[in-house]
This record gives structure tokens, sequence and C-alpha cells, in this order.
């Protein structure tokens, strides 16, 4: 992963581990690179802080609904997310590959995201629920369940490794005990919000 510096926020290790799937042990920092402007789907490889490949998204960018598949490094479907069109400050919805679903995120009243609630069904089933808390401009985030910042989220888009090359950054830092997929799932569904807002007031 390239050297960066986050945001200096304190994460909480959740009292409850928090994820979608187990184990709940994996990587505590990820990265991924994607293209700002798409002419074509793209295949983006999530990594964690040693390089490794962890995740790849495969983003339908002309499809209808918006849609992304998070799957393994193997290209097996482990959340499928897509913007919901018909509501009134938008939403995006994720399934696993049998349709079954896992996430929903929308606002609760803020147009920008700012305030933007997830809902989850846990690894047991239980359902649960998140909420993101963004700067002016959405590019640091953070994800707190029951008060404490569990995730931090970041949007890097200028600097000499973007420069001239179409691309942006995000960089993920979870506390122990919080599921990668299920954190890199509400990077992209917080992602795709912003998007279908932005596209809305065209």
């Amino acid at each position: 992963m390239p050297a960066y510096t986050p945001h200096q926020t304190e994460l909480a290790a959740p009292s409850t581990p928090v994820g979608l799937f187990p184990p709940l042990d994996g990587p505590t920092t990820l990265y991924f690179r994607d293209k700002i402007f798409k002419t074509s789907d793209t295949d983006t490889a999530v990594r964690d802080e040693d390089g490794a490949i962890v995740l790849r998204v495969l983003d339908h960018a002309f499809d209808r609904r918006r849609r992304m598949d998070l799957t393994d490094p193997e290209g097996n479907v482990l959340v499928s997310l897509r913007c919901k069109l018909a509501t009134w400050l938008g939403k995006v919805v994720a399934e696993d590959a049998e349709g079954k679903w896992l996430l929903d995120a929308e606002s609760r009243g803020s147009w920008n995201g700012k305030h933007l609630a997830i809902s989850y069904a846990d690894y047991s089933g239980e359902r649960r629920s998140l909420t993101l808390r963004s700067d002016r401009v959405g590019r640091k985030v953070d994800v707190l369940a029951n008060d404490d910042v569990i995730m931090h989220l970041e949007h890097k888009m200028l600097g000499k490794e973007h420069l001239g090359k179409n691309t942006d950054s995000w960089y993920l830092f979870l506390a122990p005990g919080v599921d990668y997929v299920l954190a890199t799932a509400v990077c992209l569904a917080y992602d795709m919000y912003k998007e279908q807002q932005a596209a809305r007031r065209g």
C-alpha cells in the first residue's frame, strides 16, 4: 500500500464483532484505486497494507442501477450492490450471490450523505446498524457503531500518484473485530450513494 498517514481518528474495538461473514480477524488496513471516468466496466483490486489482494470490485459502470460486485480474489461474488431508483433521497441495496439481503444505505434527511445510515444482517443473521459521519466535502468519513468510531474511510483524489491518471483512491482503517468485507461494502455503498446524488443534481 502506498505510504499514507490517515486522519487522526481514534478507533474503538466494538464490544460485539461487526461483520457480514466470519472469520472477523482479517486485515485492518485496506486500499484500492479506481478510475474516475469510466468508458467500460472495471475490475479493481482491493489490497491490504502488505499489497496482497484480498478482494476485487467489479464495477458495471453502465448498468442502469449502477451495480457493483464485491468478490473474493478468485472472482466469487460476496456482495452485489445496486442503487435503488424509486426513492426520494436515494438508497443503495446489497445482496449476496443468491439474492439474499445483506445491507442497505440511505440518508436520514441529508441529501449529501453526511449522515448516512447503514442497516445490515450480521454473520449470525441479526439486523444491526451503523452510521456514517463525513466532513463537509465527503472525503473523510467516520463509521460509528453505538456512538463509537469503528472504521475510518478516506477518499483521495489529489497527489502525484493521481496526476493525469484519471484515478482516485480509497483508504480504509478498521478497528480490530471489524469485518473487512463489510467495511469495503460500506465504502462502496457510500461512494455509490454520493454518485447517485451527484447525478440527480445534474
